[in-house]
């Protein structure tokens, strides 16, 4: 009986990678999932409709939450036994579909506006991390993470009704843990990115576009829930 609990508790304390949190910088990779959202701020602009001259204002969101994808770059770089600093350039592929309603002054009546507005990313982004780590726990080290991501749309269309702005400027707040194998380490990393910047392009020249949609909307900001998996 005491062997066996002694071999038990020396099982428990071997460590895989015991000295990898001791680099001073490493690097690897990342892949994962991401959902992009917008944050309308309505502006109440009231339009006619031609058709029976009748008020109303138009109200946009997401008709649905489409999944994307990511993959990028991992650098590291140790600052002190609780804080890494991370680089993770990267690219990220995604869609939003904002469908439009009327509100009829007049009778307080919602109809849908034709199809959704499919809105396409392809973001080029840089973001720049803090990682405050726990004390690691036998192979896993939970961790918060948080910072700021620098975002270049190169996918924007300017046939839509609506068209971004390409860049933007976000705030990363969340959450992860890492889990130490015999050659790497492999993390699982939550994330949310909040823009700080109306990426709307509101005085886009006229063209073959309806341009209530723009009216219709004060700002617009993008944000995304991400979920990362780490291989270092």
């Amino acid at each position: 009986m005491c062997v066996w609990t002694a071999g038990m508790v020396a099982q428990k304390t071997v460590q895989n990678l015991p000295t990898f949190d001791k680099q001073r910088i490493h690097f690897g990779f990342y892949i994962g999932t991401n959902m992009m959202n917008f944050n309308m701020k309505h502006s109440g602009a009231t339009f006619t409709d031609p058709s029976n001259g009748r008020d109303y204002q138009l109200f946009g969101d997401l008709s649905a939450l489409n999944p994307g994808f990511h993959v990028g770059l991992v650098s590291s770089l140790r600052l002190g036994e609780y804080f890494n600093l991370r680089f993770l350039p990267g690219i990220s592929f995604g869609q939003r579909d904002v469908e439009f309603t009327r509100f009829y002054l007049d009778t307080e009546e919602l109809v849908s506006v034709d199809d959704p507005i499919p809105v396409k990313s392809t973001f080029i982004e840089i973001p720049v991390l803090f990682k405050y780590k726990a004390v690691r726990d036998g192979n896993a080290k939970p961790y918060l993470i948080a910072g700021s991501t620098v975002r270049l749309d190169l996918a924007r269309s300017k046939r839509e009704d609506m068209v971004l702005k390409p860049f933007d400027v976000a705030l990363d707040f969340g959450v992860g843990s890492d889990f130490y194998f015999n050659f790497f380490r492999f993390g699982l990393e939550a994330r949310i990115s909040i823009g700080m910047m109306d990426v709307l392009w509101h005085d886009r020249p006229a063209g073959d576009f309806n341009p209530n949609y723009i009216n219709a909307i004060d700002r617009l900001t993008s944000n995304m829930f991400i979920i990362s998996l780490n291989f270092e």
